[in-house]
């Protein structure tokens, strides 16, 4: 099955892993694998049954040898996205063009520009009444790339960007 898709595909999904990884920790646990389906595949998330988001995740997690806790690696969440046709380019695409529409910034290039001046104070006062860590290292993570900004990593902030907006906005609906 890994056969059938290009190089660039496989290389796209594991660039995607690192917007995955909110904490950075080189893993995703269940926590961030949901909040990243219910943002980029909404459908899918919303269609699945709690108890077959479970199921999904064991079966690509491995068990970490130090905290004995249940994590998605970069190669079992490459095998979970190419099985569930998930976290593919397309659907990432997608994703940015169902949400690109909405939010404090139009595009990167705004987002760079007005991220000291108005977006990092808007996102900072946000996270303030969630009380989300995870958010906020989301949230340190995103700001060293905006302050290193390269064309390179462009596509990856607005992807983590959007990502952050989607799950401020959802927690504040809960």
């Amino acid at each position: 099955m890994l056969e059938e898709y290009s190089e660039l595909t496989k290389d796209a999904i594991l660039d995607f892993f690192s917007t995955a990884d909110l904490n950075g920790d080189g893993s995703l646990d269940y926590g961030e694998f949901t909040r990243i389906l219910r943002h980029v595949h909404r459908d899918f998330y919303l269609q699945s049954k709690h108890k077959k988001l479970e199921s999904i995740f064991k079966k690509f997690s491995e068990v970490d040898e130090d905290s004995g806790e249940e994590q998605i690696t970069q190669t079992t969440f490459k095998d979970l996205s190419l099985a569930y046709n998930i976290f593919l380019p397309e659907g990432q695409s997608a994703f940015l063009d169902r949400v690109s529409v909405s939010g404090l910034v139009y595009d990167v290039v705004e987002l760079k520009e007005k991220w000291s001046s108005y977006v990092k104070p808007t996102l900072t006062r946000c996270l303030a009444e969630i009380k989300s860590e995870d958010l906020s290292i989301f949230a340190e993570r995103l700001e060293s790339l905006i302050l290193n900004f390269t064309e390179k990593n462009k596509y990856k902030i607005w992807l983590n960007y959007k990502i952050l907006e989607g799950e401020i906005e959802w927690m504040n609906t809960e």
